[in-house]
């Protein structure tokens, strides 16, 4: 085994690892590891790398330093070593050994004393996790897992997809449709200024500091290269954007990426409409499972307890989205 820093690795070969892997996302891609270290308020430090086993790359690593030291894969722990999806079960036992033993080096020679990392729950490795046991637990790191609904197309139509919705979902996104209301699939890089307004508005309005713009700016680029994100907009009745959704895609999955929306259209029920289409969508283009996103039902006030309530009302199971932390 041999360790490879990802500068070196051609983008190509990186991506090849996560377009055959089964914990492959879009947050692994070498496009992703482009755009956000250049985040300046973020400063994130990119110590990402791969895995060669017999000469050949194996596995790839995303890694990022964060100002606080606490290295995370993927900026933010949503991802975690990727491996070929040719090895055999022996030869992924070897890999993930390979690239668990790395990550506590590399952090000691970084002097970083906490690693996080994580594993998109709709993907294959998650979904058919042997008795839903966190992977990164069995080399002695903490699990952190949280819950997150997840929705699989697989024998559905768009028929039971909408039985699939709770009563009161279903008669908002009627009520809203009748108002005047509509949804459309529209180009990033045209969007970004009108995102991003109301992006900020959303996060004043909840309390919580707006993402750099810089962050949807790569977003956007990274949308021209590939198929890795569909922009939603909702209009309201004179055409005018008010609401967006945001879903990220790669291999046949998608996930409820980012959102925002006027104040004065909450009660609209946009938001309800622009969850049910990014679904409905994600179905017509053959995907595979639709992440609706993390939940947590021991909330019962506040931001996480109103998202809690809302993607709780579009159907799909409830999944453990593996996280892990190792402290040092």
């Amino acid at each position: 085994m041999k360790v490879l820093e990802r500068r070196n690795i051609p983008p190509q070969q990186w991506d090849g690892v996560v377009l055959g892997s089964p914990e492959g996302f879009l947050f692994a891609l070498s496009g992703w590891q482009e755009i956000i270290p250049p985040v300046k308020r973020w400063d994130l430090r990119d110590h990402g790398f791969g895995i060669l086993q017999r000469g050949a790359l194996a596995a790839v690593v995303p890694l990022h330093q964060r100002p606080d030291g606490a290295l995370a894969s993927s900026g933010w722990g949503w991802s975690g070593p990727v491996m070929r999806g040719d090895l055999s079960a022996a030869e992924r036992r070897e890999v993930m050994a390979a690239a668990m033993a790395e990550l506590p080096r590399r952090a000691r020679r970084l002097e970083a004393r906490d690693l996080s990392l994580g594993m998109p729950a709709m993907t294959d490795s998650s979904i058919h996790a042997p008795q839903g046991v966190n992977p990164f637990f069995l080399f002695g790191w903490k699990d952190t897992s949280r819950y997150t609904r997840v929705i699989d197309f697989t024998g559905q139509d768009e028929e039971s997809l909408w039985q699939g919705l709770a009563p009161d979902a279903r008669r908002i996104i009627r009520h809203c449709r009748e108002a005047g209301f509509q949804v459309a699939q529209v180009p990033w890089p045209e969007h970004v200024d009108s995102y991003y307004a109301i992006h900020e508005e959303t996060y004043t309005r909840t309390g919580v500091p707006p993402h750099p713009r810089a962050y949807f700016e790569g977003i956007a680029r990274l949308s021209t290269q590939g198929p890795y994100s569909r922009l939603y907009a909702g209009c309201d009745p004179e055409g005018q954007v008010v609401a967006y959704h945001n879903v990220a895609v790669l291999n046949g999955l998608s996930l409820y990426h980012t959102g925002c929306s006027r104040t004065l259209h909450l009660n609209s029920g946009i938001n309800y409409l622009l969850l049910w289409e990014a679904i409905r969508q994600a179905h017509l283009a053959g995907d595979r499972r639709y992440e609706v996103g993390i939940v947590d039902p021991s909330e019962t006030d506040g931001k996480i307890a109103g998202l809690t309530r809302f993607k709780s009302k579009f159907g799909g199971i409830l999944c453990r989205s593996f996280f892990a932390s190792l402290h040092l």
